[in-house]
């Protein structure tokens, strides 16, 4: 099936959406957590083949801008359809995610993140600051 090509107004209110998803479910599904692990690897490893080098480049402005609980959802939302957005418009996510970060439950997507982070520590693996 193709990937339905989303705005930034569809993708931030499909992750907004998310959030509170998330929340309620009081975690992530199997592949979701699975593409977690992978995003924070990646976070970790600070370098990628260079296919995926603008999702790197994305995850690690979130990670600065919005915080691990940002990286979490979007991660979420699939590297496909990070991908699938323009280079600007994948600036002007994380802008308005930030801009809108009042409506995002976050205290789930936190303690995910807290869990991946710790998971990382445990192996002597620490995520940059940038």
């Amino acid at each position: 099936m193709p990937l339905k090509k989303l705005s930034v107004d569809e993708a931030a209110t499909k992750l907004i959406s998310l959030s509170l998803v998330i929340r309620d479910r009081r975690g992530l599904k199997q592949h979701e957590e699975a593409r977690v692990d992978g995003a924070f690897s990646l976070l970790a490893s600070g370098s990628c083949k260079s296919k995926k080098k603008p999702y790197l480049e994305f995850l690690q402005s979130v990670h600065r801008e919005i915080g691990l609980h940002g990286v979490v959802l979007c991660t979420v939302l699939g590297p496909s359809s990070v991908l699938s957005l323009k280079d600007l418009e994948r600036v002007n996510l994380v802008t308005t995610l930030r801009s809108k970060g009042q409506e995002i439950a976050k205290e789930q997507l936190q303690a995910l993140a807290d869990k991946y982070t710790n998971k990382r520590k445990s192996r002597n693996v620490l995520l940059p600051l940038s």
